[in-house]
């Protein structure tokens, strides 16, 4: 082998890094924790384990931060409930503000389809 690459067998490029790490991002909070971010609106569609009956996540909008709380009740049907500060939201999609303040959102969802009895994916 010659060039760059053969003074550094076994190195991975700094691409791999840096996608790796936006790839893991997005299955997280994509797929798994269900949030869909449209511009300056989050749209929440968790998809967890049944045994993940509440769990928290911190998101930051500009110099906002949201603080998601996320709740799976068994009893729960229907759309995801939300509420703001303690104020309920119409609808299943948050309008982000920067408002440079703490905000708490509350996500209320049922069971993910086909999880009602499993803890896997």
């Amino acid at each position: 082998m010659e060039g760059p690459a053969s003074q550094f067998p076994g190195r991975a490029g700094w691409t791999w890094y840096t996608g790796s790490a936006a790839w893991f991002y997005r299955l997280l909070h994509e797929v798994i924790f269900g949030i869909e971010r449209q511009v300056d609106t989050l749209r929440f569609r968790p998809r967890v384990p049944a045994s993940w009956t509440r769990f928290k996540l911190h998101y930051r909008y500009y110099q906002t931060f949201y603080h998601l709380v996320f709740t799976q009740a068994p009893t729960q049907q229907g759309p995801i409930r939300l509420t703001l500060d303690g104020q309920s939201l119409q609808g299943e999609t948050l309008k982000l503000v920067n408002d440079q303040r703490d905000h708490t959102v509350e996500v209320l969802f049922g069971p993910c389809a086909g999880n009602a009895q499993s803890d896997t994916f």
